[in-house]
């Protein structure tokens, strides 16, 4: 099971937490905090958007796996 971390109400692996603070963040001006609250702010503004258009390919899949249902057998040019 992966550890986590909890930060800005997210939950990061804590090798990816690591990862930001240990390497990717120094010498960047970026302070880790600062990235994890902008991330959390980016996932607060997209995810919803996100599950809704996951809902749509979900109702678009079951048209086309209806649609070969019925034509299943059937010739067709591909």
């Amino acid at each position: 099971m992966t550890e986590r971390v909890t930060t800005s109400g997210l939950q990061v692996a804590k090798e990816l937490y690591d990862l930001v603070a240990d390497e990717i963040a120094p010498g960047t001006g970026v302070d880790p905090d600062h990235f994890w609250q902008e991330l959390a702010n980016i996932c607060t503004d997209l995810v919803p958007r996100n599950q809704a258009l996951l809902k749509v390919r979900d109702e678009f899949q079951v048209q086309i796996d209806d649609w070969h249902q019925a034509r299943q057998g059937q010739a067709h040019d591909a």
